[in-house]
Order: C-alpha cells, then sequence, then structure tokens
C-alpha cells in the first residue's frame, strides 16, 4: 500500500511538472525567438496605451462634436467600415511587404486616428474612427501571419496564447487606470 501512495504522488507531481511546462512553453519560445519577442514586447507597450484610450472613446459622443450618447453607434459603425476596407486590402499589401511592415502600419494608423479622435469635429473624429478600424485588422493580421510563419505548428496555440496574456493584462489594467482616470 505504501509503495503505491508513492507511485500516487510521483505521478500527480509528474502530472504538474508537465502542466506547467506546457503551459510555459508558448512564452519559452517566445523569450527564444527575436521576431517573437519584439512582437510581444511592442503589444504590450502599444495595448497598454491602446487601454488609457479605449476608456476616453466613451466620453467622446457626449462631450465631442455630436454631444448624444447614442452617437457612440455611429462611431462604431465608421470604424467597422474602416475594418472591412483595410481587410480588403491587408493581404495584398503584406504581400508586397512584410508582416512586421504592416504591424507597424497598423500602430501609425492607431497612433493617428487617436489624435484624430482628439479633435473636436466630426469629419476629423469620423477619419480618426476609420483608422483605428484599419489598424485593428492590420496589426492582427500580420500578428497572426508572423507567429504562423515563425512558430513550429506542435506550439501555434501555446504561442499565440502567451502572446495574447502577455499583452492584454496589462491592457486591461490601463483600462481600469483609464477608466478611474476618467471618474476622477
Amino acid at each position: 500500500a505504501a509503495a503505491g501512495a508513492g507511485c500516487s504522488r510521483t505521478r500527480s507531481a509528474n502530472a504538474a511538472a508537465n502542466w506547467r511546462a506546457e503551459f510555459t512553453a508558448g512564452m519559452r519560445y517566445i523569450r527564444r525567438t527575436a521576431a517573437l519577442r519584439r512582437l510581444l514586447v511592442t503589444f504590450v507597450i502599444t495595448l497598454t496605451v491602446f487601454g488609457f484610450i479605449e476608456t476616453i472613446g466613451n466620453p467622446i459622443p457626449a462631450q465631442g462634436p455630436a454631444r448624444t450618447p447614442p452617437f457612440l453607434g455611429v462611431l462604431i459603425t465608421v470604424m467597422a467600415a474602416g475594418a472591412i476596407a483595410g481587410a480588403a486590402v491587408v493581404s495584398l499589401v503584406m504581400r508586397r511587404t512584410s508582416e512586421r511592415t504592416v504591424i507597424a502600419a497598423g500602430l501609425l494608423a492607431i497612433t493617428v486616428g487617436c489624435l484624430l479622435m482628439a479633435v473636436n469635429l466630426l469629419p476629423v473624429v469620423l477619419a480618426g474612427c476609420v483608422l483605428l478600424g484599419l489598424s485593428v485588422v492590420w496589426v492582427n493580421v500580420g500578428a497572426m501571419t508572423l507567429i504562423q510563419r515563425r512558430t513550429p505548428a506542435g506550439l501555434l496555440g501555446r504561442v499565440d496564447a502567451a502572446l495574447n496574456l502577455g499583452a492584454t493584462v496589462p491592457q486591461a489594467v490601463s483600462i481600469a487606470i483609464g477608466a478611474a482616470l476618467i471618474a476622477f
């Protein structure tokens, strides 16, 4: 009986060690792969800043050029139109350039779009919404293509999960801080 109990503890210790190894495999691969490591750092910085901006977008309809909260639906629709336009051309652009170029262009579009949304003129805010919609598609398509090209098939899910976790946790924290700042 004592030997059986020792075997059981060994199996559970091995299972826990295997689970940790599997769970962290994606992050270890990212750490060893320069292009994915740069992507993670870029996403952490960008999504942290973008988290603040997401909370700023909510008061725009009430305090900006439209002045009515339901106008947020119009802004989101314009963003969706930008996303559709971005989706229509991103593969062509990426074929002629690279994933990194598409990601960089998407990040530049986010920056310009956010700056335009801070202007108190409706046409300028709408142009900013179009750029934000386009940029989200370009960054996502570029990143997913980069991940797929640089990651062995057996690690794809773990690498994608590690990138998502590594980038969205700081974004969630910055959204909470941005919401607190707006309330303040």
